[in-house]
């Protein structure tokens, strides 16, 4: 008797392997394109979120607030405060920055005033409004 001891994986087993990985791979990669677009448009919303704080913020203290905008990156530039940050990959965002007035209104960082409303791209999403004459934020 021969003592033929079987190691390994036979070479259907291996095949076997590789299809049932490359049919997850086919059912799961649509499914994380999706998630990633979920990922920007939170970017989107935190944006919108901290724009319309800053907005609050401003009427309701009397005084002005001072907004930087870059990608994954919102900032307070009265005092640094971080309103959000996003450590992993933002979708490109314009750099931008906004003063609110405690009447409501808004201007660019540098005093010059905006026409009507300011739209603010986000690459890959609708852009982000910001209306000059009330400080609304859609």
């Amino acid at each position: 008797m021969s003592a033929f001891r079987s190691r390994g994986f036979t070479l259907v087993e291996l095949i076997m392997v590789l299809i049932v990985l490359s049919v997850l791979a086919v059912l799961a990669l649509p499914r994380l394109g999706s998630a990633l677009t979920l990922r920007d448009g939170g970017w989107r919303d935190a944006v919108i979120s901290g724009l319309r704080s800053a907005h609050a913020t401003a009427m309701t203290s009397q005084r002005q607030v001072c907004v930087n905008l870059s990608t994954g990156l919102l900032a307070s530039c009265d005092d640094a405060t971080l309103l959000f940050a996003r450590s992993t990959s933002a979708p490109a965002t314009d750099t931008i920055s906004l003063v609110f007035l405690p009447n409501g209104t808004v201007t660019m960082g540098d005093g010059s005033t905006i026409a009507d409303a300011l739209s603010i791209n986000i690459l890959g999403l609708p852009a982000v409004t910001v209306y000059a004459g009330s400080g609304h934020v859609e």
